[in-house]
């Protein structure tokens, strides 16, 4: 199975929401989901597994493969960057979810 179809498959393990900023760069330029506009990482998930993707208002606008797991995410919130291994002591990348590991659903 690919990936775009278990990220449509799979129950989601968590969800993030994310502000009309990041909302909108997802949705409208295609663009990877970045820490900073990462308001709140809800539920337990490992780093690989499905998350919905959601607005301020609920809707889920996507759903991806985390980057890092949900404790790691939640330290991440509202974040830039450049600070992930300086919070963390390690990175994975800029990204908390890939454009690549992401479906859009809107």
């Amino acid at each position: 199975m690919d990936a775009h179809r278990r990220m449509l498959t799979d129950r989601p393990q968590g969800t993030v929401i994310v502000d009309s900023g990041a909302g909108n760069a997802l949705v409208g330029r295609g663009a990877s989901l970045l820490p900073v506009g990462v308001m709140q990482a809800v539920g337990e998930f490992a780093r690989g597994e499905v998350l919905r993707i959601c607005d301020p208002d609920g809707k889920e606008l996507a759903r991806g493969l985390a980057n890092y797991d949900s404790a790691d995410m939640q330290k991440l919130c509202r974040v830039k960057s450049a600070q992930i291994a300086d919070i963390l002591g390690y990175t994975y990348g800029d990204y908390v979810v890939h454009r690549n590991d992401m479906v859009i659903l809107v």
